[in-house]
């Protein structure tokens, strides 16, 4: 009987080693340094090398998996990608950065939302602490049209990881929900503590335009072109104008647009507004 116990106790203290060392040690196999730096440098067929010789030794590493979709990813070979991230998740290790590689996958390649969710998903319930699933599902709330659900998540990634990035992600989901008060709050700091950025400058240029503070937003717009040069930012300025009922100021800046640039429908339909607005006028 006390041999059967002893045995018993050796299965399960050898299960509970091998546990715990594929959780907490799986990673000590591979070199973690050399292989961000190899992706730093983008070198990704060395890094495949790398990584195959290391899978010859250690075929139940899941790290190393990880890794071998992480670089296929980065070398766009998406569905060779998956095909190891799914090896890595079976075998249990790493699953969080897994799945979150998948959600970005799905999301980012082949516009598959409701499985970026599902995927960021299984990430946030390993991990609640984990800001980069909150992101992921956010960001497929996001383009699924839920920007209530985008906002909470964008909201509670901010509160885990403080970046600003995420901010500039809340205050076009605000922006989306018609917030201009609450986008306008956040993107006042960041074009304070960020000058001249162009990303924040032309967001916060569509909360002052939504909210009605014109002049606000016809100085943004105004300092994006002079700033830029970029012919989107005149055909903005023009329709700011239209809106402030400065129909001559709004033809002529349309007018060097169109001079500058193949106009669209949308660009024929705004022309003949302005120019019936001017027909007006002149009538008078």
């Amino acid at each position: 009987m006390k041999l059967i116990l002893v045995i018993f106790l050796f299965v399960i203290v050898f299960f509970s080693y091998y546990f715990f060392s594929k959780v907490f040690f799986d990673f000590d196999n591979i070199e973690i340094a050399k292989i961000e730096n190899m992706i730093e440098k983008k070198e990704y067929d060395l890094l495949s090398e790398y990584l195959s010789l290391k899978l010859q030794k250690h075929r139940d590493n899941g790290a190393i998996y990880y890794y071998m979709g992480k670089v296929f990813y980065l070398k766009k070979d998406y569905r060779r990608a998956l095909k190891y991230l799914d090896i890595s998740i079976d075998l249990g290790f790493p699953l969080i950065q897994s799945y979150n590689l998948k959600a970005v996958i799905y999301g980012d390649v082949y516009a598959d939302y409701i499985k970026q969710k599902e995927f960021a998903q299984k990430s946030i319930e390993l991990d609640p602490t984990d800001f980069e699933g909150y992101l992921i599902r956010a960001r497929a709330w996001f383009k699924l049209g839920d920007y209530d659900l985008a906002l909470r998540d964008f909201q509670t990634a901010f509160d885990i990881e403080k970046d600003d990035n995420i901010l500039l992600e809340k205050a076009v989901t605000l922006l989306k929900l018609g917030r201009f008060k609450d986008a306008i709050f956040v993107l006042y700091d960041l074009n304070n503590k960020y000058k001249n950025n162009e990303t924040v400058m032309f967001y916060l240029f569509g909360a002052y335009k939504g909210i009605g503070y014109y002049n606000n937003a016809y100085y943004l717009i105004s300092n994006l072109y002079n700033t830029y040069k970029k012919n989107i930012y005149l055909k903005e300025k023009a329709i700011l104008l239209f809106d402030m009922g400065d129909y001559e100021y709004s033809f002529s800046e349309f007018d060097k647009y169109l001079k500058l640039t193949k106009p669209d429908e949308s660009d024929i339909r705004f022309y003949s507004a302005v120019s019936s607005k001017i027909k007006r006028f002149d009538n008078k």
